[in-house]
């Protein structure tokens, strides 16, 4: 039987790094952070419909992609965001929510740039949900559309129904980089349960024997909301091998490093925790 890595080991595992099967093709940004004087949040959704104004476009180009980071020009106060993606359903004004980041808290007056991993396709939106200074700039150009919510930060695979404002444009970008239409992303390390009775977040093993021990009968553990002292905690969520029968599957998962995802991507599920609740 094997036995549970030391605690320290599986902590500084568990940001865990996604790489290819494939080798980078080519990487671009979508979105735009020169904003300066810009108008507060004040906690909603935005995501960016439309650009007029000069600047990069919010939507993901035609390829395979995956969102590897996001950054935000954050204001004199701060404030707080999470990078938001988003498909249209083909229903005006309604949106599925494909990713959600954790939400950070920016340093004022600075760039502030954050990881990630998100698989996005073509046509997918960049997005945020912000609660502060200076998110979005009002440009007075009709063609620059965007989409407005107000509340807290949406989960992701659920589906918002959002109000068309004009003359705006989000402070946010993101970079994406390009993979081979035959990449499978695979992480570096996952955590695995092999007994009912464990009531952590089970043993960390490199990707290529995880996936040998699942097909053997190991299994994911579940992503459980609230950060617990000394558990193996991704974002705003632990996992636990053996959850309380009272909660449910989800249809959303946590990565490695934090993100909130409604569909993993081509590759398995494996690296990527279902959400219960």
């Amino acid at each position: 039987m094997l036995r549970r890595i030391a605690l320290v080991t599986a902590l500084l595992a568990a940001v865990t790094v996604f790489g290819t099967a494939a080798p980078a093709l080519a990487a671009t940004v979508i979105g735009q952070t020169a904003v300066t004087n810009g108008i507060g949040c004040g906690g909603a959704t935005r995501i960016q419909t439309g650009v007029a104004s000069a600047g990069s476009s919010f939507a993901v180009p035609t390829g395979n992609w995956l969102l590897t980071g996001w950054s935000t020009l954050a204001g004199s106060s701060g404030g707080q965001m999470a990078a938001v993606v988003a498909r249209a359903t083909g229903t005006p004004g309604q949106y599925t929510i494909v990713a959600v980041t954790p939400t950070e808290t920016l340093t004022a007056n600075t760039l502030n740039t954050f990881s990630a991993s998100i698989s996005v396709q073509a046509g997918d939106i960049l997005g945020l949900w912000g609660s502060g200074s200076n998110c979005v700039l009002s440009t007075g150009n009709g063609g620059d559309g965007e989409a407005f919510s107000s509340g807290s930060a949406p989960l992701a695979g659920s589906t918002l129904s959002l109000t068309a404002y004009s003359g705006y444009i989000l402070d946010i970008s993101a970079t994406l980089t390009q993979v081979a239409s035959a990449a499978v992303r695979q992480p570096d390390s996952v955590f695995l349960c092999y007994s009912k009775y464990e009531r952590d977040g089970g043993a960390v093993f490199e990707a290529g024997q995880a996936a040998e021990l699942s097909a053997g009968g190991y299994w994911s553990p579940a992503a459980v909301a609230g950060v617990v002292e000394g558990g193996t905690n991704l974002g705003t969520y632990h996992l636990e091998c053996n959850p309380s029968a009272t909660l449910n599957p989800t249809a959303v998962y946590v990565g490695g490093g934090g993100d909130v995802v409604s569909d993993p991507g081509p590759a398995s599920t494996l690296g990527y925790y279902r959400i219960v609740a």
